[in-house]
């Protein structure tokens, strides 16, 4: 008879908690996206008629408890490092340049290090096939343009390179891909020659594909120079490091912020005063680094806040309309000659540095033209209806070739005759 009473209690004492529970999950603001993991989380919200119809209720119900449990991100975290010390147990030794994979994502750990890096480029066919075009399309570019003088600038990353053959075992593939682009461009070309683990450390953060101010800074000289020799460039006058070590960048969510964090700072420069033109509309308040002066991290909601993207201002009035396709730089200084950078992420930590030395520079995301506007980016005309002196290129690998389940970046930044209309 106790026992059937204990049995009984203990059921009861269940269905309670359940049921707490899924009032808790019901009334409790929904976790949308677990950055931990890099993926959208499932929610009460996701049940629909069909649910019941199409056999997926229970497991949607079955998600959501799962997904939507207190404290989830934070034992995912306790999770996330139990795994990578018991991995590291059973590993051979393992230094700084060996590729260490990180379970469950595309990155690779250096050694036992706090440094991550994407995964290592391979040759294949259809990339040597991509790598080829992209350089025959500047080049007719060029053949269209013949009065534009035309640039091509890669900040190269550590996965880009050969530092981790030899410790690792493998043979690296975009040193191959960037030799076949460089034996095919006929306009003046140039990589960040990457040849050291010291110079990564000093370039590039150990939890983000971004660069550091110090690489921010090496890029800017070498495309300045890479322009013009002549070309006196801007020198930092102060550094900005007020957040502290406390920058998780995009390798940091992705491996559960078990890693220690980078320390953020800023170059500030005396830059030329200009007007910045979001959507075609005069933005007056818009500024790049002086934001970043001032800002406090606790006035940010995020529990991790992104320094890259708050220190170079890419984003609208609105959150979700980040890095709008095209934004211009007006020095009002006409006699000078009108620049289009054609970039990514990568150029926002110097784009305003470049908009010094022109009287207009245009920087352009060709993805995001595709991405929000729905169309491949209209090289010809713009050059044309914009008075264009000088075109860079200067953006990422990944550019060149890459593909993955959300897009084919290398057929968005295509550079087809009038954006590929005839």
């Amino acid at each position: 008879m106790k026992k059937n009473i204990k049995d009984i209690l203990f059921i009861f004492i269940t269905i309670g908690l359940l049921f707490l529970l899924s009032i808790y999950i019901l009334v409790k603001p929904v976790n949308e996206k677990s950055v931990e993991e890099n993926r959208f989380l499932t929610s009460f919200r996701n049940l629909k008629e069909s649910s019941f119809l199409d056999g997926s209720f229970q497991k949607i119900v079955e998600d959501s408890y799962t997904d939507q449990f207190p404290k989830r991100s934070y034992l995912v975290s306790i999770k996330k490092k139990i795994d990578d010390v018991s991995k590291n147990m059973v590993l051979p030794k393992m230094t700084e340049l060996t590729l260490n994979r990180v379970s469950g994502q595309t990155i690779n750990r250096l050694g036992n290090t706090s440094y991550m890096i994407n995964m290592i480029i391979e040759a294949t066919d259809i990339n040597k096939e991509r790598f080829k075009n992209r350089a025959l399309e500047i080049n007719d570019l060029q053949t269209r343009h013949p009065n534009v003088d035309i640039f091509v600038y890669v900040p190269t990353q550590a996965h880009e390179t050969s530092l981790f053959d030899k410790d690792s075992g493998i043979t690296a593939g975009a040193p191959e891909l960037w030799q076949i682009f460089e034996d095919n461009i006929k306009v003046p070309f140039k990589r960040f020659d990457l040849n050291s683990f010291d110079l990564y450390k000093q370039a590039y953060y150990k939890s983000d594909h971004h660069p550091t101010h110090i690489g921010s800074d090496i890029f800017y000289n070498e495309i300045m120079n890479l322009i013009d020799s002549n070309i006196e460039t801007l020198k930092p006058i102060s550094t900005d490091c007020h957040v502290g070590k406390t920058f998780y960048g995009t390798f940091g969510s992705r491996t559960g912020f078990i890693y220690e964090p980078d320390e953020f700072c800023v170059y500030h420069y005396d830059v030329v005063p200009y007007d910045v033109y979001l959507k075609g509309e005069l933005a007056p308040d818009y500024t790049y680094r002086k934001d970043f002066e001032s800002f406090d991290p606790k006035s940010d909601n995020a529990e991790h806040p992104y320094y890259y993207n708050i220190a170079y201002k890419v984003y609208d009035s609105s959150e979700f309309e980040h890095y709008d396709s095209l934004m211009i730089f007006d020095t009002k200084r006409p006699d000078l000659d009108n620049i289009l950078v054609i970039g990514d992420s990568y150029s926002s930590s110097v784009i305003d540095l470049i908009a010094s030395h022109y009287n207009k520079t245009f920087r352009m995301l060709p993805y995001n033209e595709v991405i929000f506007n729905g169309k491949m980016f209209d090289y010809d005309n713009f050059i044309i209806d914009n008075d264009i002196d000088v075109v860079l290129f200067m953006y990422t690998a990944e550019n060149y070739y890459y593909v993955d389940e959300w897009a084919d970046r290398y057929e968005q930044t295509r550079i087809l005759p009038n954006g590929g209309n005839k």
